[in-house]
Parts: structure tokens; sequence; C-alpha cells
């Protein structure tokens, strides 16, 4: 293997220990569920696929496309379910930091704005649906 390659894969690695590191630190000194949510969707995302691509490039071979197949993986679901934990606060009420700015037509739903995405009617024989 390359010594270029190892350089590339340690720097790789080293940089998505640094990041997971910044989510830790995010976790442990951001307010409340909102920002904490941030840093950990966004810094460990990164991080954590750094970490797949700089082994990726250390093993060499077939390793490469398994890293790469879990990157896309990571990449699609750490940022939904953080959204999805953003949701789920704000629809049982956690507040916010008291510096934190808000949508007023989201704050003033008093349902977290699901009305709009869930719109109930009746088709023409009366079963119920959603739009």
């Amino acid at each position: 293997m390359s010594e270029l390659v190892v350089i590339a894969a340690l720097c790789l690695a080293g940089f998505g220990v640094l990041m997971v590191l910044l989510a830790a630190v995010g976790l442990l000194r951001y307010p409340d569920v909102y920002t904490r949510s941030h840093a950990a969707g966004k810094a460990a995302t990164l991080g954590v696929c750094c970490i797949m691509l700089g082994c990726a490039l250390g093993l060499g071979g077939g390793a490469i496309l398994r890293a790469l197949l879990v990157v896309v993986f990571l990449f699609v679901t750490i940022p939904v379910g953080a959204q999805l934990i953003v949701r789920a606060a704000l629809c049982n009420g956690a507040r916010p930091a008291s510096d934190t700015r808000l949508d007023p037509d989201l704050h003033e739903s008093g349902s977290c704005g699901l009305e709009r995405q869930f719109v109930h009617r009746d088709d023409k024989e009366g079963h119920s649906r959603f739009k």
C-alpha cells in the first residue's frame, strides 16, 4: 500500500475523531434539545463518515465499497432521526432556550404545525383520508 494512501487514511480518521469529539462537546455545552440535536446530527454524521472512509482506505480492497455503502446509509438516516427527535420534542412541549428564534406560525399553531401536513377530509364514499 502506498504511503500516500496511509497518510490520507490517517488524516480522514483523525478528522473524523475530531468531529465526533466536537459533537460530544456540543451535546454537553448546548442548552436545549434542539441545539443538542443539531450538534449531534451534523458533526457526528461527518465524523463517523470520515472515520469509516479512513478505515476503508487503510484496509483497501473490498472494504472501500462496504464503507461507501455505510456512509450513504449514515448520511440518510442520522439527519432524519435527528429531525424526528426534534419534531417529537416540539410536539411534546419541550421549551427551547430563551435566545432561540422560532417560526411564529409554528409557535402560534399549538400543534407543532401538523395540521398543515395532515388535513382530514372525507372522500365521496365517506371514508376518512389524509391529504
